[in-house]
Parts: C-alpha cells; sequence; structure tokens
C-alpha cells in the first residue's frame, strides 16, 4: 500500500494550496510548466511546494520577487537559509530548497551570482536491502501490479514516475522472444529521453504471467496505481 500512494503521489496534479497559488500568480504557472515540461512532474511539485513555503516564511509575493536584482535575491535566500539551519532543519535539507528556489529566480532572468552558501554534510548512507529484506518486502505488496511495481525499481533501478508510464511496447521484444535478462526500454519523464535498462529472468516471467492474468497489454501498471 505504501508503494501504491507513492505511485499515486507521484502521478498527481498541484494541491489544492499549490493550485491556488499556480491560478495566482503568472511567474508561478510559467515556471511550473517549465519544470513539468523539461524536468518532472515530481520535480516541479516538488520545487513549488518549497516555493509556497518560501513565501509564507519570508512574507513575500512572487510579483515582488522578480523586481528583485542578484544581489538582493541572493541575499534573501541567505536570510532563509539562515532561518532554516537555525529553526532545527537539516544542511542537506536546506541545500535542496536552495536550487529549487534559485531555480525560481533563475527562470526569471534573475541569475545568481554566488554558488549554494550551505555546505551539505552527508552523514549517513543509503541502506542497501539484503535478499530476504527484499523478498518480505515484495511479500508485503497488497496486489500483483504493487509487486510488480516493486520489481521494477528495485531490479531496474527505475523511478517511480517512470514505472507509471511503462507500456507493453516498452517490454515487447525481448519478453516475446523468451530473452533474459530482458530489456526494459524507458522515456524517462525527468531528462526526456529514452534509455534501456533491464529486468532478471523471474521477474520477466511474473511479468508474463501478470499479463496473462490481466488479458490485456497496453500498460503494464493499471490506472490506479498511474
Amino acid at each position: 500500500m505504501l508503494v501504491a500512494m507513492s505511485l499515486n503521489a507521484y502521478s498527481s496534479e498541484l494541491s489544492k494550496k499549490l493550485l491556488e497559488l499556480y491560478r495566482a500568480s503568472p511567474q508561478v504557472k510559467r515556471w511550473y510548466d517549465r519544470l513539468k515540461a523539461r524536468r518532472s512532474l515530481r520535480t516541479a511539485q516538488t520545487y513549488v511546494e518549497t516555493f509556497e513555503l518560501f513565501l509564507r516564511v519570508m512574507d513575500k509575493k512572487p510579483g515582488e520577487l522578480v523586481k528583485l536584482n542578484p544581489k538582493q535575491a541572493y541575499r534573501l535566500l541567505e536570510e532563509w537559509v539562515d532561518r532554516r539551519i537555525n529553526s532545527g532543519i537539516s544542511r542537506g535539507v536546506v541545500s535542496r530548497q536552495w536550487y529549487a528556489l534559485a531555480s525560481f529566480f533563475s527562470f526569471h532572468d534573475i541569475e545568481l551570482k554566488k554558488d549554494n552558501p550551505v555546505k551539505r554534510v552527508d552523514t549517513y548512507s543509503d541502506k542497501i536491502p539484503t535478499k530476504d529484506e527484499l523478498k518480505k518486502i515484495l511479500e508485503a505488496a497488497g496486489s500483483p501490479s504493487t509487486r510488480l511495481a516493486i520489481q521494477f525499481i528495485a531490479y531496474a533501478g527505475m523511478r517511480p514516475e517512470d514505472v507509471c508510464e511503462l507500456t507493453y511496447g516498452c517490454v515487447k521484444t525481448d519478453l516475446e522472444g523468451g530473452v533474459s535478462p530482458c530489456a526494459v526500454y524507458v522515456d524517462q519523464q525527468k531528462t526526456n529521453s529514452l534509455y534501456v535498462t533491464f529486468i532478471p529472468g523471474p521477474t520477466a516471467a511474473y511479468l508474463g504471467e501478470y499479463l496473462a492474468g490481466r488479458g490485456e497489454r497496453r500498460c503494464l501498471i493499471p490506472p490506479q496505481l498511474s
């Protein structure tokens, strides 16, 4: 269920609060539409969410910000950084928020002359699950489609939003030819480019059984997960 919720979050549109900002501000609307078209839906949502928080904390309006010069914009972001770090937000989070906010200014031709002032310090590494842990995750999946989505993410290294966009044509050649590992042709949303990844034989076999049970092959992941 957790994976299903995550996939829904990646594919949903803006929340009511952010939608109001989008509709009220032409500056935000143009920026969001560009991010969505050239980066990814997830990036656009995250950046606008950060920007909405920035507006509330700093008590600013989008129309005011686009009138700033680069030096004024940088000073304002420095103030934001200080406030966030002093309130207990991690430096890694603040660093990512900086890039989101800098993107807004850059889009409106306000180029910051200095780099991100937040020196990010990673104090942990991503944990790679063991085979037994991954098996437990797969067994806990609430439906065959969720289990299949997890396998694409785990074994093919795919982004959740890209999994939602897979069609039968992405795997048709190797799946029907019985080739293992099976090639997956992915039209990546983030970079708007095509790349090839692979799924192992057991995942390909499970995919074949899954499609046979569904009786149709237009999309691999059903609408409720996309």
